[in-house]
């Protein structure tokens, strides 16, 4: 009877330790913009609810439109997973005691983000200009590296922080000289005639990847494999089915088809990340300490685990 009871008691920790491989609700930001396909592919096709069907798992998606509230929902478990995540945050994010773990890679769209010019006038050797863009981010980081290499004193730059909008705005109205800008709001720029100056893609570069906090990941790490399944299934069927993830894509956003096509083509969709992406973290958390945004750096090896790398 012992014995039986003993085997009771053994099989019942072993459910429960199974039970416990998987939460039973996964709370996961939806963020679209800029053009964050393969997020919305996920959500629209159920890949990450057909990944843990089996498991009963619930799928919440929480719509978010501010990207800087992504940390702040992991940290207070308001989220356990971000479906999108650039490395400037994520760095700034670990570096202030809000450990976020990498599991995927999401996107490079480097070609998106660029420093331009309205009036014709750039930083260069004797000149003042003034600059517009979001300090402290992928953008700052160009215009950093942009100075460095043309040998171009950062004090006759007067560099005003503010949101790609608002910079934006301030360029088409003559208020600043320059702006640093992203996505839509670049090309935007460029139909009111404005003139690149510089491209992140000749520089650091813009990563995208997605994240969990780090309890989730310690807590579940086969629900972290069936997450990045998951994505995958979504990156391969973009590749596969261009024509109609743009369509699904422009839907959601609203934009034109012809900017949804031009977005897609320069996003460079990926779900590993490789040691050039590592690499680039490290760059981006040495900015962030040069500059004075961060105090301490993190190891990156605790930042991106095993399962978001190439194998």
């Amino acid at each position: 009877m012992l014995k039986f009871l003993a085997a009771c008691s053994l099989c019942g920790f072993m459910l429960t330790s199974a039970n416990a491989e998987v939460p039973d609700t996964i709370d996961i930001l939806y963020v679209k913009a800029p053009f964050n396909l393969q997020n919305i592919v996920m959500k629209k096709q159920n890949l990450l609810e057909k990944e843990f069907a089996k498991d009963k798992v619930k799928i919440n998606w929480i719509p978010l439109t501010q990207g800087g509230k992504q940390g702040q929902a992991l940290a207070s478990n308001s989220a356990q997973v971000t479906s999108v995540m650039n490395f400037s945050s994520l760095v700034l994010a670990n570096a202030n005691g809000n450990p976020i773990k990498v599991i995927a890679g999401v996107g490079r769209p480097s070609e998106l983000f660029g420093l331009v010019t309205l009036s014709g006038k750039k930083p260069a050797q004797g000149a003042e200009v003034t600059v517009a863009g979001p300090k402290g981010t992928a953008l700052h980081q160009l215009l950093a590296d942009y100075l460095n290499k043309e040998k171009v004193p950062e004090r006759s730059v007067h560099f005003i922080g503010m949101s790609q909008q608002a910079a934006l705005t301030a360029l088409l109205t003559g208020r600043v000289d320059c702006a640093l800008l992203g996505g839509a709001l670049l090309e935007k720029a460029k139909q009111e005639g404005a003139k690149e100056i510089a491209n992140a893609k000749d520089f650091t570069g813009v990563n995208l990847v997605m994240a969990v906090s780090k309890d989730f990941a310690e807590k579940y790490p086969e629900a972290l494999e069936k997450i990045a399944n998951a994505q995958d299934k979504a990156v391969q069927w973009i590749n596969e089915n261009k024509q109609e993830a743009v369509k699904i894509g422009v839907s959601e956003l609203g934009i034109p088809e012809q900017l949804g096509s031009k977005l897609a083509s320069a996003y460079h969709y990926y779900s590993r990340l490789n040691p050039d992406d590592i690499a680039q973290l490290e760059k981006t958390q040495k900015f962030l300490k040069d500059y004075g945004f961060i105090k301490k750096t993190v190891p990156v090896e605790e930042i991106v685990l095993p399962v978001a790398k190439e194998k």
